[in-house]
């Protein structure tokens, strides 16, 4: 890249930076300005079964993923639409025709998922599971601290100081700058990605790792012999460490918890 200043095969942070500003420069000029929506922009879909779901654009941009060690800046060349929600159990019933075991109200984001389930899911949508960078991206929105919006968790999230040790109806907290509710806590978000190390150096529309490892945390239960996908977000059982913007687990693809659910996102290639 013509000007960009490089240290260690990593882009500088003045250069990310530039790419930042220059992406959130481009969104700001909306559609006019590129043929694209402001970062922000909602679309109402209508899901199979007649349920709708709030999509919120992401535009394309530069970022710097994860923290400490591991922090390195990624480019996402196309922007996506987020669910602007956790998927509900209204939203699960109406593409699935029932709903998992649960007592709570249909508001309520769905849990008792799978990785397994949920690609049932978008494949019935239309849909897909977000790339984790898609959703640490999504979720920072442009903020570069521990947790988006206001800064504070007990503003963003359901977690395991403030929870109940519950789920709550999405969207009951604050939203982040792009809109979006719930990237914090209440149910931990599946990813398209196997979990895996992140790739020393800048990366350009990442896909995760080729295959799955077991991670840190799951590694006190055994791990998983058929490799793990990547979860994000923490839940309403999590420490305040595990809801972080950078924060990553793994798990198995075939499991499914209380704690355990997803919002889906529409690529261009999908619409």
């Amino acid at each position: 890249m013509k000007g960009t200043e490089m240290k260690n095969g990593r882009m500088s942070r003045v250069a990310v930076a530039g790419c930042m500003l220059l992406a959130a420069a481009v969104a700001a000029g909306g559609e006019e300005a590129s043929g694209e929506p402001q970062a922000g922009e909602v679309r109402t879909i209508t899901l199979p079964g007649g349920a709708t779901m709030e999509m919120v654009w992401c535009p394309a941009g530069t970022f710097l993923m994860g923290s400490g060690y591991d922090e390195h800046p990624v480019t996402l060349t196309k922007g996506f639409w987020m669910g602007k929600y956790e998927v509900t159990k209204a939203q699960w019933k109406s593409v699935m025709g029932s709903t998992p075991p649960d007592l709570r109200e249909e508001n309520h984001p769905v849990v008792w998922v799978s990785w397994d389930d949920c690609q049932q899911f978008c494949r019935k949508a239309g849909l897909s599971l977000p790339t984790e960078a898609q959703w640490e991206y999504a979720c920072r929105a442009g903020s570069r601290g521990p947790y988006a919006g206001t800064g504070n968790l007990d503003d963003m999230g359901w977690y395991l100081d403030n929870s109940r040790v519950q789920t709550h109806p999405v969207g009951t907290k604050h939203p982040n700058a792009w809109g979006i509710y719930d990237m914090h806590g209440n149910v931990s978000e599946w990813c398209e990605d196997w979990y895996g190390r992140y790739p020393g150096g800048a990366v350009t529309d990442p896909q995760g790792s080729p295959s799955g490892e077991a991670s840190s945390v799951e590694w006190l239960f055994g791990g998983s012999s058929e490799g793990e996908r990547v979860l994000r977000g923490g839940a309403w059982g999590s420490l305040s460490t595990q809801c972080t913007s950078d924060f990553r687990v793994g798990d198995s693809p075939s499991h499914a918890f209380n704690y355990l659910g997803f919002r889906a996102v529409r690529n261009l290639s999908e619409e």
